[in-house]
């Protein structure tokens, strides 16, 4: 802490900064920490360019796991679809309400656009790299699942207990 010349641990279990690079060269940087009081939480994710911005927020006490979200921009932009479940719903709930709405949606559609296995194992490949990345200091790739058989990763990683 500079205004007291002096440094401070900071001792919340579930911290961390994240200084990292898209693989087309944009620099970006996440911060998440918990921790804290439910008035207080809140989820807000920002993009910021030269020609302007566009903000993800909630106040829900779940971040964007549980709650409503407000999409907003200092330029035009086209809205996404109104969520189908809003309003109300505590703990997951709300996401596990929106999922099937998705999948009722693909299913009469004939699209395929409900999240799945493979981005679920994208997620989980993602969090192991950052948890690496801090674990070595250095940059770690995420292995692509283009011609990726699922079914042989899936009981490999069964097998070595993930």
């Amino acid at each position: 802490m500079t205004d007291v010349s002096q440094e401070s641990l900071r001792e919340t279990a579930d911290q961390i900064d994240i200084l990292g690079k898209t693989r087309s060269g944009v620099v970006f940087t996440a911060n998440i920490h918990g921790g804290s009081a439910p008035d207080d939480a809140r989820f807000s994710f920002e993009i910021r360019g030269s020609k302007g911005w566009l903000s993800l927020t909630s106040t829900h006490p779940y971040g964007f796991q549980a709650g409503d979200l407000k999409l907003t921009s200092n330029i035009p932009f086209e809205k996404p679809q109104a969520a189908v479940v809003s309003g109300g719903f505590m703990g997951s709930a709300i996401n596990v309400g929106e999922v099937y709405a998705h999948l009722i949606r693909d299913l009469r559609a004939g699209s395929y656009s409900t999240p799945g296995f493979r981005h679920a194992l994208h997620n989980a490949r993602l969090i192991e790299a950052v948890r690496r990345a801090a674990e070595r200091g250095e940059r770690q790739k995420i292995t692509s699942l283009q011609g990726t058989d699922l079914r042989k990763e899936l009981l490999a990683n069964a097998r070595d207990g993930f």
